[in-house]
């Protein structure tokens, strides 16, 4: 989850699946600190300290939120560094279900 509507939709559509399954949810979050920094930002580490921070928070309150509707769920929460596509395939293995969003905060508008 990258913190868009998207990635929430596709939150609490896997809590809905999880509970029908009776498996508990995991959710995740990649965080791949550009090079050069994000603007906005500070740069170097403090930047990606920041990041890291809010993301970290974003990925708790949701798992928060979800286990207070869906209390039979466990729900756990956790934000790794690296690529989007690397950091799902290696919390995929062994799951019984991989749900994603199809619109993150880099997607095009239109």
């Amino acid at each position: 989850m990258d913190g868009s509507p998207s990635a929430s939709d596709a939150a609490w559509a896997a809590a809905r699946a999880a509970e029908w399954l009776g498996v508990g949810l995991h959710l995740v979050r990649a965080l791949e600190w550009p090079a050069a920094g994000v603007p906005g930002l500070p740069a170097g580490d403090p930047g990606r300290t920041a990041a890291r921070r809010s993301a970290l928070t974003e990925v708790s309150r949701l798992a928060d939120a979800v286990q207070v509707f869906h209390p039979g769920v466990p729900v756990t929460g956790d934000l790794t560094d690296g690529a989007a596509p690397d950091v799902l395939t290696r919390a995929a293995a062994g799951a019984s279900l991989l749900v994603v969003g199809g619109r993150g905060h880099s997607a095009r508008e239109g």
